[in-house]
């Protein structure tokens, strides 16, 4: 997850432990951490149950003030810290009740919006259950919102619809939308995210799914494979260089010696330049990701930093 001011937020889940970096990657703090190692899961005092302490966290979602919401899916429990990373409070849906939270988001009426598997609870920011307010008959594996309050449901039986459920801000059901792909390609839903009501998918780092709605704004989704510094494009070249030569001498002086050049000697020199040329494309144009532009800024981001940490 991505602030309005870049800064980075990982959820470690064996680690048992939650990360704020800033947009340098740079760390600012940590909370939580393993435990002495004398339990199977490695939780801090075998539980994880005390405020700034985990079991298995699994979602997060920030806040326009900097409040962090961490889903403690181990402890059946939300977890919120301000921006500095000190504890504020945690809380249930019902304590008499179970509570099986697993993914997070704030929506655009600043209520906190969790799923539990086939379900979607409303929350207060300050952990005041509000209603239950979408029910689904299977396990709901992402869900998002679009910027009129709709719901997008990625569920586990996406595999054999593919279908997305689209909710209103009510949790009243509306329709499900097909998903387009090609018969003969892999169909992998690794997250779904929403951006100018546009819905996106990506497994990294070069297989990309999406799928737009017809009447939205048509972004632009694609991979880049770019030279990171304008040296090495000069290296590069300078090695490809370094190798033509190399493998030329050795070819035209095997000529004149022996009048010929040998399968053998042939293969050699070829691997040779094969093993130039091969590393140093790897290293300068290998994929860096999956790159997107922000509708509202024009600036380009990648994907797993969205929303935009320019204009957010």
């Amino acid at each position: 997850k991505v602030d309005r001011k870049g800064n980075i937020y990982i959820v470690e889940g064996y680690k048992h432990s939650v990360r704020k970096l800033n947009s340098k990657g740079e760390p600012i703090w940590k909370i939580g951490g393993a435990g002495p190692g004398k339990d199977y899961k490695d939780i801090p005092n075998g539980s994880g149950e005390g405020p700034g302490e985990f079991d298995y966290p699994e979602g997060i979602t920030v806040d326009e003030t900097g409040n962090v919401y961490v889903v403690d899916s181990g402890n059946d429990r939300i977890q919120k810290f301000d921006a500095n990373g000190k504890f504020i409070l945690a809380f249930h849906k019902d304590k008499e009740k179970s509570f099986s939270p697993e993914k997070i988001i704030i929506g655009k009426d600043n209520y906190l919006y969790i799923s539990e598997y086939s379900e979607i609870n409303q929350f207060k920011s300050n952990g005041e259950f509000v209603a239950s307010l979408i029910k689904t008959q299977d396990h709901i594996v992402d869900f998002a919102q679009d910027s009129k309050g709709n719901f997008y449901i990625l569920s586990s039986e996406f595999r054999k619809s593919k279908k997305l459920g689209k909710y209103d801000s009510k949790g009243e059901f509306i329709t499900e939308l097909d998903i387009p792909r090609k018969e003969d390609k892999p169909l992998i839903i690794h997250l779904a995210s929403l951006m100018k009501d546009g819905i996106y998918s990506a497994t990294f780092p070069v297989t990309i799914l999406t799928s737009l709605l017809p009447e939205v704004h048509k972004a632009r989704l694609f991979t880049r494979y770019p030279l990171k510094e304008p040296w090495q494009l000069k290296w590069f070249l300078g090695a490809l260089l370094i190798g033509i030569v190399i493998v030329g001498y050795l070819l035209i002086d095997t000529r004149r010696r022996y009048n010929k050049i040998s399968p053998r000697v042939f293969w050699i020199t070829f691997t040779f330049l094969l093993a130039v040329i091969g590393l140093p494309s790897y290293l300068i144009f290998r994929p860096k990701g999956v790159i997107i532009p922000c509708p509202k800024c024009t600036r380009k981001k990648l994907i797993y930093l969205l929303p935009c940490p320019y204009c957010g």
